[in-house]
């Protein structure tokens, strides 16, 4: 018998003879992870604003549509354009 093959069999037995201290230490680390997630702080929640930018331009932009070409002088482009 290796020492690793000890250590795993003194840990089962260790469980065995003592339920109640094992489960009770189970308990109050599962109490104790619950109280500190409930305690962390943290923004998980995305913005959901439509935010947009206005570019503005000194010549018409002309679109192609289905109605024919449009002439344009604002453009929205998402906020990433500027990044």
């Amino acid at each position: 018998m290796t020492s690793v093959d000890a250590v795993i069999r003194a840990a089962i037995d260790f469980t065995l003879r003592r339920k109640f201290l094992v489960l009770a230490i189970g308990i109050t680390v599962l109490v104790w992870g619950r109280l500190s997630f409930h305690r962390l702080s943290f923004d998980a929640y995305a913005d959901i604003t439509d935010t947009h930018v206005q570019v503005i331009t000194q010549w018409p932009v002309y679109v192609r549509t289905g109605f024919g070409d449009i002439a344009i002088s604002k453009i929205r482009q998402p906020p990433y354009a500027l990044r």
